[in-house]
């Protein structure tokens, strides 16, 4: 039989792992590191919102992100995405 493993060691394992990243010097674009969200689930008429956010890699507890905490970084309008489209957005 298989075990799930506990909510708080993939927690941990997420954490660990993703400021890993931030720690790599070739993934540092800024005096302060940051996590960018990227979210294309909103319409405009015909055409597809692609929002870009940032939020301080140092965010600490247990609270939900507020307006706050983060930076608006783009937003781009097109009838639709696709990968490379969107790369282009985030470089």
């Amino acid at each position: 039989m298989e075990k799930t493993p506990c909510p708080n060691s993939i927690k941990n394992w997420v954490e660990k792992c993703g400021y890993k990243i931030y720690e790599e010097t070739e993934y540092r674009n800024s005096e302060f590191p940051y996590a960018q969200i990227m979210d294309e689930s909103m319409l405009t008429g015909k055409e597809k919102l692609l929002l870009g956010l940032g939020v301080k890699a140092d965010k600490k507890g247990e609270s939900a992100l507020n307006f706050e905490d983060i930076t608006i970084l783009d937003m781009s309008v097109r009838p639709s995405w696709n990968t490379e489209l969107v790369e282009e957005v985030i470089t």
